[in-house]
């Protein structure tokens, strides 16, 4: 579910601000600590490391490969994500 700003026919300008600063805050900080996370993996991991050091799905990692993120092949079963692409693919959609 994404976050709701709730605007009531009178809106209060101060009030509307400390709404729209915290939902953009929360925001910043869940991408910096799923930036943060990666410098946590190893510098090929597995596409189950990725999605339990990030806590993401399969859904998400999918989208993710959808939009751009390369991946390589190494076996027939083996798909790794580098490291340092992770973390461009990260700040260059995400903008972190």
């Amino acid at each position: 579910m994404k976050n709701q700003v709730m605007i009531p026919v009178e809106v209060s300008a101060d009030g509307f601000m400390e709404q729209l600063l915290s939902v953009a805050t929360k925001e910043f900080e869940k991408r910096m600590k799923l930036s943060t996370k990666t410098y946590e993996l190893s510098p090929y991991p597995t596409q189950a490391e990725i999605k339990e050091k990030l806590n993401i799905g399969a859904d998400k990692l999918s989208q993710w490969y959808a939009m751009g993120l390369k991946k390589q092949i190494w076996s027939d079963r083996q798909v790794r994500v580098e490291r340092s692409e992770l973390q461009r693919f990260l700040r260059e959609n995400f903008e972190i």
